[in-house]
């Protein structure tokens, strides 16, 4: 996943969650192991509550994202 923005009144609507369900819907098709964002903007809370976990990024993948960013999977479920 790039990006994931939404309103701000649209916060605490349940709305992101409805997005990252399709998201999820949309790669099951494809056959995807695992979905993979980078947690950037203090934004790793978020991205946990919804069933990501950090996870270790190749050397340098990162450099480019800021000092607090975080490499994040979660696996498709079949």
């Amino acid at each position: 996943m790039h990006d994931l923005a939404i309103p701000p009144e649209a916060c605490g609507t349940g709305v992101a969650a409805v997005l990252i369900q399709a998201y999820f819907a949309a790669l099951r098709p494809m056959k995807a192991r695992f979905a993979c964002l980078t947690a950037i903007n203090g934004s790793r809370v978020f991205w946990e509550r919804h069933g990501f976990r950090v996870t270790a990024a190749a050397a340098g993948q990162l450099d480019s994202c800021g000092e607090d960013a975080q490499y994040m999977s979660m696996p498709v479920a079949p």
